[in-house]
Formats: structure tokens, sequence, C-alpha cells
């Protein structure tokens, strides 16, 4: 499970007593200031990741959700939103998503 905001790996941890494989997404991700093996962490992570995050009205980190839709979208991939998780009060809180290749794209198959 891949997190993309700022407020959320550790409700995880204390709700599934730490027993998911977590990583984080950060402003570094698919960069061109990364390593080689960094690099193929997160384009893994792209392909086979199931990710969760914060819904416009909560997210934290703004420029990290921008930054992981730009790379994603350069690597040839998009958003594919497979469920929103509603707050206390009905309104949208949390979003669980994964990447999908952009039909047509010649990136996202390598």
């Amino acid at each position: 499970i891949v997190v993309a905001d700022w407020g959320i790996v550790n409700q995880l941890v204390l709700l599934h007593r730490n027993r998911l494989k977590l990583a984080m997404a950060d402003d570094n991700f698919l960069s061109a200031g990364e390593s080689e093996p960094e690099r193929q962490r997160d384009r893994l992570r792209l392909q086979s990741g199931l990710w969760v995050g914060h819904t416009v009205p909560y997210r934290e980190l703004n420029q990290i959700n921008e930054n992981v839709m730009k790379a994603a979208a350069t690597a040839g991939f998009q958003k594919q939103t497979l469920r929103v998780v509603e707050d206390t009060h009905g309104s949208p809180a949390f979003e669980i998503f994964r990447f999908v290749p952009v039909a047509g794209s010649a990136r996202a198959a390598n």
C-alpha cells in the first residue's frame, strides 16, 4: 500500500496492528534526482501498488500529490479511483486508487 499524503500511515499501522506493508510517496517520486534502483521501485509502485490518499478538501501535502500524478502521467499511467471513503459526516475523505496504463501508451509497457 502506497500512501500519498501525510496523516494516514499512523492510523493504518494502529488499525491493522502494523501488519500492512506500507510505503510513503514523497516529492522525489520518479524524479530525475533518484537513483536507478529508486526509480525502479517507484515504477513498480505505479504498476502494482494499491494507493491511499486524502480527497482534495482533506489533503495535507498537495505538492506531493501533484508530483506523483505528473510522474505517473509522464510514465504513461493514469489514476483509477477504486473507492472513496467518507468521514463520519458523510463527506468524502479518503481515496483508494491504483494507476493503470493509458490506452495506447508505449511508456507504460516498459
